[in-house]
């Protein structure tokens, strides 16, 4: 669900704690048993990292949005987003970062990165308070070990790939323009990032909507 955001909360940010007042504001907007819910949003930044947009992942259950990393990126291909900020809370608003919530970190990091859209930060807030896994040296850990999303695990692998083939044809039927060259952009990068994680030009068909081909054009160059 995104979330409606005034011209004021569409900030530049340069430093990731600049984001905390913009979500505890959000966060206020809900009624009182919501508000006291665990959320996980997703801050979508340009390039130039100004918010384009907040979307609500998930509410209640932190466990249920590490089941599927994809929702988390559907929007940034569409929106032209190059970088994203992870933000939640704990229902007992806890700074204290949970088991969950280095799985989930890790989980997004790598997926992430896969896909050339990183995670930059994953925040923890309360109502009156934050915790920055960027600040607190959690994110460069976390960053070093990744999950490895080609191997071992193939039948989710293709899962996620097939679903993210899915979220390439929506963006393209969206977009227009500057969004357009920009998905295009961004299909390259993934097919080339795809051959550098060691698929076959055979795999990368089939988890793209390109056709070999177009597969072949974009890696002579």
């Amino acid at each position: 669900m995104s979330i409606k955001l005034s011209k004021s909360e569409k900030i530049r940010v340069l430093n990731t704690r600049d984001v905390v007042p913009v979500m505890q504001e959000i966060r206020k907007r809900e009624n009182k048993i919501d508000r006291n819910k665990e959320h996980l949003w997703m801050v979508c930044l340009d390039m130039d990292n100004r918010i384009l947009m907040v979307e609500l992942i998930n509410m209640g259950s932190l466990r249920h949005a590490i089941a599927d990393p994809i929702p988390v990126f559907s929007f940034t291909l569409q929106k032209a987003a190059v970088k994203i900020i992870l933000v939640h809370n704990h229902r007992n608003d806890s700074l204290e970062p949970s088991e969950a919530d280095y799985e989930l970190a890790s989980k997004m990091m790598s997926v992430g990165a896969f896909i050339l859209v990183p995670v930059i930060e994953y925040l923890i807030i309360s109502q009156t308070d934050y915790f920055s896994f960027l600040d607190s040296g959690l994110h460069g850990k976390l960053d070093k070990k990744k999950v490895d999303l080609t191997s071992n695990t193939p039948d989710k692998t293709k899962v996620e790939l097939k679903a993210l083939k899915i979220k390439v044809e929506v963006g393209k039927k969206k977009a227009k323009g500057a969004i357009l060259a920009a998905v295009h952009k961004r299909e390259h990068e993934i097919v080339r990032n795809l051959y550098k994680q060691g698929l076959s030009i055979r795999q990368i068909v089939n988890a793209t909507s390109l056709i070999e081909n177009e597969v072949r054009a974009i890696l002579k160059h």
